[in-house]
């Protein structure tokens, strides 16, 4: 809302403020200012100063946010894990090929259930249900599994974005 309704450097820094906020509720959306600093870099006319002012401007805001959480981290971990090492992963992975959210149905407690249009093999699926009613780490394999998908079947994963797009605000 603030990078389409103010102007200047504020539409900017509050832009970055709030998906900084954002990204506090949900770590999937740290990839989110990202790709707008891409697309603004790229599609844009402004000249290139301009360009990577007001992209490190919102960057700049994202991680002011976002750095005493990430902190925090720092000191109870003792590595870097900017937001949580939760399921941005996961959710990317569902992204590339969940066209709705049916198969959630299925779950029972913290277990996940994968439906058969999920990409896993048979013996994946077990691993990974198991994984998950345990809590086990695996969302960085989360995250490979989806990078690998959008890079062999980008338009197959651009169809499933289309397909439950409207699904977003329909409920």
């Amino acid at each position: 809302l603030f990078l389409l309704t103010f102007h200047g450097l504020k539409k900017w820094i509050f832009g970055g403020i709030s998906l900084g906020l954002c990204c506090l509720t949900r770590d999937i959306y740290l990839f989110l200012g990202f790709f707008i600093v891409v697309v603004w870099l790229i599609f844009t006319s402004y000249n290139l100063k301009s360009k990577i002012i007001t992209s490190m401007t919102l960057l700049f805001s994202i991680f002011f946010i976002i750095s005493p959480w990430t902190i925090r981290n720092f000191y109870q971990t003792e590595s870097f894990v900017p937001i949580s090492e939760g399921r941005a992963g996961y959710g990317l992975w569902l992204g590339t090929w969940t066209k709705n959210g049916n198969f959630t149905k299925e779950y029972i407690g913290k277990s996940a259930i994968f439906p058969k249009e999920a990409p896993l093999t048979k013996s994946e699926k077990i691993f990974f249900e198991k994984a998950l009613a345990e809590n086990t780490p695996v969302d960085s394999m989360f995250r490979d599994m989806a990078i690998e998908r959008i890079k062999t079947k980008p338009l197959e994963v651009l169809k499933t974005y289309f397909i439950r797009f409207p699904l977003l605000w329909s409920g």
